[in-house]
């Protein structure tokens, strides 16, 4: 198994990241890595889904878990390779903290963590931070 991770904190709200998350066709606002995406139907635990990565071909991934204002969780299949994103949002010490974590687990895992975990490290990065800005910009 292979992990990224990246945490960052904002003004906004929980609710306010959540709402963000939620929108799944305007992800690309806040992730640059994103060229399009899509939901099948509801942003709901057992929903399918689709994202077209700026790099690489369109994926389909399943929401294995939405909790509103908390978390969601995606998955996505490659060759013998689960990819999961685990999107997290709470508060601590009265500021709010978004953690995005990208898991590859599966026989391939660790050709694809060599192939694509230095560009999904740094696009994740940027993604937390620009989804914080537009939770903390916008407020009321």
């Amino acid at each position: 198994m292979y992990k990224i991770t990246a945490t960052s904190n904002t003004n906004g709200s929980p609710e306010q990241v959540y709402s963000l998350w939620s929108q799944v066709g305007q992800w690309h606002q806040w992730d640059a890595d994103v060229n399009a995406s899509g939901l099948n139907h509801c942003f709901a635990t057992g929903e399918t889904g689709w994202i077209k990565p700026m790099k690489g071909p369109r994926l389909g991934f399943t929401l294995t878990s939405v909790v509103e204002n908390q978390s969601f969780v995606t998955q996505s299949r490659l060759p013998l390779c689960l990819m999961e994103f685990d999107h997290q949002v709470g508060t601590e010490s009265g500021t709010t903290l978004v953690t995005h974590q990208v898991q590859f687990t599966g026989l391939l895992s660790w050709l694809f963590y060599r192939l694509l975990g230095s560009e999904v490290e740094t696009g994740l990065n940027k993604a937390v931070q620009n989804l914080c800005l537009m939770a903390s910009t916008n407020q009321g």
